[in-house]
């Protein structure tokens, strides 16, 4: 069955078994595929930056999802094993990438884009998929989402 959302800052259309679960963030979208056990996570937040500003903002944003991931770790005492988030200037902005692995063979890979108007993340999950596969399933998802570049 597949999905799709409009949502104020973003649009994505979903094929195969993907469903839209429940959240109490209107900021946080969130699906996940019984068939890739698998679980993506949308998030996004407004910005009034200019174009100089989304390098410093992307660094920023790298840091509080490398402090979120150890918080996870700390927590269920898993430990995990994550690439240094990688930051590239684009022509709209900065990109953001990281990836990695847990303990119990959790997958994981994250992708955050930063404009002047806005940031996004995607981040997708598998305890099932291969590192190869899970990064395939990422590309798919970011080649279908659409949003404001300016």
């Amino acid at each position: 069955m597949a999905v799709a959302v409009d949502k104020q800052r973003f649009s994505l259309s979903l094929g195969g078994d993907w469903e839209e679960a429940p959240s109490g963030d209107p900021e946080i979208t969130r699906f996940n595929s019984r068939r890739h056990a698998a679980n993506l996570v949308i998030s996004t937040m407004g910005l009034k930056a200019t174009a100089a500003d989304t390098g410093r903002i992307a660094e920023r944003l790298a840091d509080l999802r490398m402090e979120s991931e150890k918080q996870v770790a700390a927590e269920t005492g898993i430990d995990m094993t994550i690439a240094r988030p990688r930051i590239v200037q684009q022509p709209w902005g900065h990109a953001i990438a990281y990836y990695g692995v847990d303990a119990n063979g959790r997958m994981f890979n994250f992708s955050g884009m930063v404009t002047p108007r806005q940031s996004i993340g995607v981040y997708v999950e598998s305890s099932k998929l291969s590192e190869e596969v899970l990064r395939e399933l990422l590309e798919q998802v970011l080649a279908k989402l659409k949003f404001d570049l300016t």
